[in-house]
């Protein structure tokens, strides 16, 4: 295997295991009252700290990837899914980051409108994983 798939491979395996972490401490804790400030503020960390990270190393391996290839169009269909996830994920980032501001700042309506957002795109975001790794067994 080469290199940079094996580092594409790994960033990969990074930023599904954050989604998944998260998603479970959002869709259990998260839930209960009194939880929902703490969760606001570990989903940020998370997010700083591991997710945006290992997604940038899935684009930079991606990119490191794409380098000298001629993509074919299941290839380009699977660099697409991909590229939209991380598009995704960056407005997750910022969601996550408003709610965190929302309840730090007293509003929790606000603070629940922009949860709910969070899990669309974040249900968006792994849909477009899935397509992309399909794609990617197709493909191989």
């Amino acid at each position: 295997m080469e290199l940079a798939l094996l580092f594409h491979l790994l960033a990969l395996g990074l930023w599904i295991g954050c989604i998944a972490t998260e998603t479970v401490f959002e869709h259990t804790l998260g839930k209960q009252a009194g939880f929902q400030t703490q969760i606001a503020r570990l989903h940020v960390q998370v997010d700083l700290w591991i997710e945006v990270p290992a997604f940038l190393a899935v684009l930079a391996t991606g990119v490191w990837l794409l380098a000298g290839t001629e993509p074919a169009a299941l290839f380009l269909a699977k660099i697409y899914a991909g590229g939209a996830a991380i598009a995704v994920n960056v407005f997750c980032v910022w969601i996550v980051l408003a709610r965190d501001g929302a309840f730090r700042g007293g509003d929790i309506a606000r603070a629940g409108r922009l949860d709910h957002w969070q899990h669309k795109a974040g249900a968006l975001q792994v849909l477009l994983i899935v397509a992309a790794l399909a794609l990617a067994g197709i493909a191989a």
